[in-house]
């Protein structure tokens, strides 16, 4: 399973990965987290100050965090220290807002992009071990 979040959403799959993470890791390929919403800064609407603090551990699976250089919901600097924080690679797109309809962004190609990038390098998943009959056999 691949999560795909765009601001508060980014938040709530810390949220989710720090409660649940361990169980379910293994279940996820991967994220790709889009304009993360910074819900601890003094602008914060308060009905996302509810959200805060914001777990700042790393994401027990890969991921992929895609910033602006003027997003209004999270600063440049901000969206990088979630990125260091939970372990995900971190890209900073110049002057693509909140990377949302409203900023512009309708069928997002550069974003189809990032989510092949992160499914193309996502480890190969471990596979069984081949039983074979006579090993069967031979164990009984």
């Amino acid at each position: 399973m691949i999560l795909i979040a765009h601001s508060l959403g980014c938040v709530t799959v810390a949220h989710w990965a720090h409660r649940h993470g361990q169980q379910w890791a293994h279940r996820v390929a991967g994220a790709l987290l889009v304009a993360p919403a910074d819900v601890e800064r003094d602008t914060a609407p308060a009905a996302l100050r509810g959200f805060a603090p914001v777990p700042m551990e790393p994401l027990p699976f890969r991921s992929i965090l895609i910033g602006s250089s003027n997003d209004r919901a999270a600063s440049a600097a901000r969206a990088e220290h979630f990125a260091e924080e939970w372990g995900s690679d971190f890209e900073l797109l110049e002057g693509v807002g909140h990377i949302n309809v409203a900023s512009g962004h309708h069928h997002w190609d550069e974003g189809r992009r990032y989510l092949r990038r992160l499914t193309a390098e996502r480890p190969a998943m471990p596979t069984a071990p081949r039983i074979t009959p006579s090993a069967v056999s031979q164990a009984y």
